[in-house]
Formats: structure tokens, C-alpha cells, sequence
């Protein structure tokens, strides 16, 4: 929801807004990243999987497995498949 109000014009899009954009961009500087990926649309996608993780965590669907646990792993595996995508 925050995210629309952004697109829509009626927030700034600052730092607070991306949890990960920063993070991704010095990874990417440090070659942990690769150069060609789009690091605005990877932080979004993580930020997705954050925001669609809070509702799974609060719905009970992780079991005993804790919301950090589910969503760092899911992270980890959009990261590593975009990766391995060539440009």
C-alpha cells in the first residue's frame, strides 16, 4: 500500500520507502550481485516477499518455522536466480 501511494505521487520516494535498495546497490558495487541485474526491481520483489510474508506469518501458514526464517530464505532464492540469469 505504501508503494502505491509512491506511484501515485502522494509520497516522496526516499530511502524508508526501499528496505533493500541500498543494500542491493553496495552488493552489487562489491560484485556479490551481478552488474546486470536491476536492483530497483530486485528490492521490490524482496520488498514483496516481505509484505506478502506478514500476512502469511500472521494467517499461521509457517508453522513452527519463524517469519525470519521463511522470508530470508525466499529472498535468498530470488537473489541466487537472478544471478544465474544472464543479461
Amino acid at each position: 500500500r505504501h508503494e502505491h501511494r509512491i506511484l501515485a505521487g502522494e509520497l516522496a520516494d526516499d530511502a524508508d520507502a526501499d528496505m533493500f535498495g541500498e543494500l542491493f546497490a553496495h552488493a552489487q558495487q562489491d560484485g556479490k550481485l551481478a552488474a546486470h541485474i536491476d536492483v530497483r526491481h530486485l528490492s521490490h520483489l524482496a520488498g514483496m516477499h516481505v509484505s506478502e510474508g506478514v500476512r502469511h506469518w500472521a494467517a499461521g501458514t509457517y508453522g513452527d518455522r519463524s517469519f525470519t526464517e521463511v522470508v530470508s530464505r525466499d529472498i535468498a532464492a530470488l537473489i541466487a536466480g537472478y544471478n544465474q540469469i544472464s543479461a
